[in-house]
């Protein structure tokens, strides 16, 4: 019950580090940028740190020479989400241009003019002048959106509530077959097998409906994903094979990108090197928890490792030294691409190295539990820090 109990609060601190990394993942870009006031080339209301902004349509704004201080319709803007294209050969010295998506007037010249000719945005691009795009009504949100986060965690909450009620319905019969198991509700009895099915079922397709509305179609695709992925693959695999460890992974790696498109509402390399950290941290983490209950999943027929090789060692040892070194390496792309700092670097490099030795002092120690045990603790201990980590190195 124990690891239980972790698991879980493991999994509610996974959820906040993922949406804080969705909801500051522009954050160095937009600090870069945004540092001077911005030519205000349409009507519009939008927020600027939570306060509503009004501009009234501007030509070109001159700075009060006295003062220095921006002209009544110049507002300096610290941090916003917002569209934004830097042209290849910007100009020296030129403000960039802040266009408000709504009104008549630019809706209707944005991209191109009705009878065809070139809109406002590529226009200005042309002309080497770095340009941002605002929705108007305050769709151009400051740093960290709460109302979003709160609506990506609700709506995975419930999507991953539903998806692990369905998967205890598939399993009920295996679950009773295992001590760590046998008192969950449906073995235990104090839940029919109909209850499980209809909560899951419900609970999932509400997740799935409430991310569609809430956020984007893209992030409620991901999450489906990690439904069908867990339930159709890796759930019937686990009596088969012990690379359903593998293909377990996909699910339990997905959630960043989830949060990703929720934000962005596109995929791009860093949500995929989230994925790839996750991928990779979850294969010694699973084959720590499957040396601990190897007599458990043994008795219920469930293959998470594989037998010992008659030549001495386990097949699963290569994967579990494989996986901690490529963690190790893709654990510090994020700063060497340049999406965090050097602060995430220290931290996850000298996780990542943790990580390794207890992978390898487990593996060359298979009849001591306790060495599966702190490879364990330390795996729980790696992917929060981690995600913790990143979220505080981009704010």
């Amino acid at each position: 019950m124990k690891y239980e109990t972790a698991g879980r609060l493991f999994s509610a601190i996974l959820l906040v580090a993922m949406a804080g990394t969705a909801a500051t993942q522009e954050g160095p870009k937009i600090k870069k940028f945004l540092t001077k006031p911005l030519v205000i080339e349409d009507q519009g209301s939008f927020f600027i740190g939570g306060v509503p902004k009004v501009t009234n349509y501007a030509t070109a704004p001159t700075a009060n020479a006295a003062s220095q201080a921006p002209a009544p319709n110049q507002i300096v803007i610290g941090q916003m989400y917002v569209q934004f294209e830097i042209p290849q050969t910007k100009k020296h010295n030129m403000p960039p241009v802040i266009m408000v998506h709504g009104s008549t007037h630019t809706a209707a010249c944005l991209e191109s003019t009705p009878d065809g000719r070139e809109g406002w945005y590529p226009y200005f691009v042309r002309k080497g002048i770095s340009t941002y795009l605002v929705d108007q009504a305050g769709r151009g949100r400051s740093g960290f959106d709460v109302v979003l986060a709160l609506n990506l965690m609700i709506g995975t909450a419930l999507a991953a509530g539903g998806t692990l009620a369905l998967n205890q319905y598939v399993e009920r019969d295996t679950d009773a077959m295992m001590d760590r198991t046998r008192h969950r509700p449906l073995p235990d009895g104090r839940m029919r097998p109909s209850e499980a099915l209809a909560f899951g079922g419900l609970a999932t397709v509400a997740g799935y409906i409430y991310l569609l509305l809430t956020t984007n179609w893209l992030s409620a695709v991901v999450t489906a994903v990690i439904t069908i992925v867990y339930l159709c693959a890796y759930t019937p695999l686990k009596r088969m094979t012990w690379m359903c460890n593998v293909v377990g992974a996909i699910p339990g790696a997905l959630p960043p990108v989830a949060g990703w498109a929720a934000a962005r509402g596109s995929i791009a390399l860093e949500p995929i090197i989230l994925f790839a950290i996750m991928f990779l941290w979850q294969l010694p983490h699973t084959f720590a928890v499957a040396r601990l209950f190897r007599s458990d999943y043994a008795r219920a027929g469930i293959h998470l490792l594989p037998r010992d090789s008659s030549r001495g060692g386990n097949p699963s040892n290569p994967v579990v030294i494989g996986a901690s070194i490529a963690l190790i390496a893709v654990g510090c792309l994020p700063t060497l691409l340049g999406f965090a700092g050097m602060f995430y670097l220290a931290i996850g490099a000298a996780l990542g190295f943790g990580m390794f030795g207890f992978g390898y002092s487990m593996v060359t120690q298979p009849s001591n539990r306790q060495a599966a045990r702190r490879l364990l603790f330390a795996s729980l201990v790696y992917l929060p820090v981690v995600l913790l980590v990143l979220v505080l190195d981009r704010v």
